[in-house]
């Protein structure tokens, strides 16, 4: 539909986009073209060479969903990132090891975890094998999760974490976007293989979806889940480290 924007607004929207099994190998072929149009749809202004992103084979990931308590201004609430390897991953055919995934909150909102069972696993059979998160008050919008060196990538990431939101005003960011990235470095993620961007959610909005009856029950203290004492380890800056036996 046609939106009437004042001069100097700022626009941000999202497209859903059938992605080709490789990167085109023509140049041209791989760009994103913005027009700007007046009532007769006569172009007056755009951007015609936008480059797109190389498109990645390994790893392949799928099936991304946001899952969240209600959220209000400056309050706690609880967030789920979930997402699955389509593909399995051997680790032996990896010529740069996945090490680490990171999820990053949009600006404004905080990762609030103190402890590790603050930290929730939501998926019992068939997920991602995770040996450790960990996290630091330095950088409140990120959460690391540190994978199994020993066994191949393949199944499903389901986490639950605590979040605390903005206060309004500012209120929720203009650029509104959850960060998952999978990384070649641990225990911190500078070498990113692949980046996910997930939309965000507004103040009184509601998910699209809700958590399967496992997930529930593991995010209420239906399912026992037994785990190692948790071991502290100092970084360059002071992070936090858990390790869950499984």
């Amino acid at each position: 539909a046609p939106v009437a924007l004042q001069g100097g607004t700022e626009l941000l929207w999202s497209i859903t986009v059938k992605v080709p099994d490789s990167t085109p190998k023509v140049r041209s072929n791989n760009v994103f073209r913005v027009r700007v149009m007046d009532a007769n749809k006569v172009a007056v202004d755009g951007n015609l060479w936008l480059p797109g992103e190389e498109v990645r084979t390994i790893p392949r990931v799928q099936d991304f969903k946001i899952w969240f308590t209600q959220p209000v201004p400056a309050s706690m609430m609880t967030v789920a990132i979930h997402f699955s390897f389509n593909k399995t991953l051997p680790r032996g055919e990896e010529s740069s090891p996945l090490r680490v995934i990171e999820i990053m909150a949009p600006q404004g909102i905080e990762l609030k975890v103190r402890r590790p069972k603050d930290v929730q696993r939501l998926k019992r059979d068939d997920a991602v094998a995770v040996t450790e998160w960990n996290w630091t008050d330095i950088l409140p919008r990120q959460l690391w999760f540190g994978l199994d060196m020993s066994k191949n990538v393949t199944g499903t990431f389901h986490y639950a974490f605590p979040a605390l939101t903005p206060s309004d005003p500012p209120g929720m960011p203009y650029d509104n976007l959850w960060q998952v990235k999978l990384c070649t470095d641990s225990p911190m993620c500078s070498t990113n293989l692949l980046s996910i961007p997930i939309p965000g959610f507004f103040f009184g909005e509601e998910p699209a979806e809700e958590l399967s009856e496992e997930a529930q029950a593991m995010l209420t203290g239906g399912w026992a889940h037994r785990s190692a004492l948790p071991s502290l380890v100092l970084l360059v800056l002071i992070s936090r480290i858990w390790r869950p036996d499984g």
